[in-house]
């Protein structure tokens, strides 16, 4: 096998990307980029120069349909979820490449090893406020279970919550897959698109926008291509970043991902 290179890491993703791209287009399957990679779009024409993946949303009733269709066709590439893979135990999507590994930076018992790809979420849509907080406390219960399903004792940890975690993560951790499907459940309503948000289980602030995100979409420049991206991209990138403009501090311009990767044929 051989590492991936950080280079490696963006040309594959870019790779990945392109045939989404097209099958979305062909399948009229509505995305746009998003999180860090929409910030990269409008601010840098590409990835953050210190950042190197990619995520993408669809509405849901788009992304079911992907979920549905993508894998039937013939290809280098398939998406994850954890309805068709019972020890995958996120809520969202990943969209990976064969031939190829990625190994999470976690006890070996508790990693979960696939391919390496790109993350895909599905973004619901809520009629309140008030609503958005009663589901939240929902989802917060379920994360911490998750959480406690994947649990693992840590020395640099409290010895006492050291033990009790490990207490915990006997009941929770076969339950892990369905916990992560209840998850993705709770936004699923068929509500009124007055709000909209994902279920990204690590954005531990309330990211919530306009409702009508998805109204439309427009091609914009990446990496020397064209993706799509929402025309509300400065409703979104507000709510995520405040300020996107801005450059963060030098300091803060470091890569996050916390995993290697491998060519594997």
């Amino acid at each position: 096998m051989r590492e991936f290179t950080n280079e490696d890491i963006k040309n594959v993703s870019l790779e990945i990307m392109d045939y989404v791209h097209d099958f979305c287009i062909k399948n009229n399957i509505k995305y746009s980029l998003f999180y860090g990679t929409l910030l990269g779009a409008v601010r840098h024409k590409g990835f953050i120069p210190w950042d190197d993946d990619i995520d993408i949303a669809m509405p849901r009733e788009d992304y079911e349909r992907f979920l549905e269709e993508f894998n039937k066709s013939n290809n280098n590439f398939k998406v994850v979820s954890c309805y068709n893979d019972e020890k995958y135990f996120l809520p969202f999507s990943k969209i990976v490449i064969n031939d190829t590994l990625k190994i999470e930076n976690v006890p070996e018992k508790y990693r979960h090893n696939i391919e390496f790809g790109i993350d895909l979420f599905p973004v619901d849509y809520i009629d309140s406020i008030e609503k958005y907080k009663k589901y939240k406390k929902k989802v917060s219960k379920l994360i911490a279970k998750r959480n406690l399903s994947l649990f693992y004792a840590d020395k640099s940890k409290n010895i006492i919550k050291n033990i009790v975690g490990s207490f915990l993560n006997l009941f929770y951790r076969n339950k892990t897959n369905a916990i992560c499907k209840k998850i993705d459940c709770i936004f699923n309503n068929n509500d009124e698109k007055k709000y909209s948000l994902t279920n990204d289980i690590f954005v531990l602030t309330d990211h919530i926008y306009k409702g009508d995100i998805f109204n439309k979409i427009s091609l914009f420049d990446f990496e020397n291509r064209k993706y799509f991206i929402s025309d509300s991209f400065k409703n979104i990138l507000s709510v995520c970043y405040g300020d996107y403009l801005k450059l963060p501090p030098a300091e803060k311009r470091v890569t996050h991902h916390n995993f290697k990767a491998y060519f594997t044929n």
